[in-house]
């Protein structure tokens, strides 16, 4: 699991993941982003981005503690890679 810097309630902020090593060698054709709602959960302010490799997902707003964010990305040959992240949002 990742674990992302803590983010305030009223930041929105981008964070990222880099695919590189799971890829191999494919390009990333989908992708999502989804809070799990459970803790001090943020919400996805804007999707998620990619570039090459990199994964951005925007995050906003939130309750104090800690939340988790699943993130996923598809290559063209059908493989799934998923990530759980967890990240503390503070006052």
């Amino acid at each position: 699991m990742l674990i992302w810097p803590t983010k305030r309630v009223d930041e929105v902020l981008d964070y990222q993941i880099d695919w590189t090593d799971r890829l191999d060698g494919e390009e990333i054709v989908a992708r999502s982003a989804t809070a799990v709602a459970r803790g001090g959960i943020a919400e996805i302010e804007r999707g998620t981005a990619v570039t090459g490799a990199v994964q951005t997902v925007w995050l906003k707003g939130g309750r104090q503690g800690v939340g988790f964010i699943d993130v996923t990305v598809t290559t063209p040959s059908g493989r799934v890679h998923e990530e759980a992240v967890q990240i503390t949002i503070a006052r």
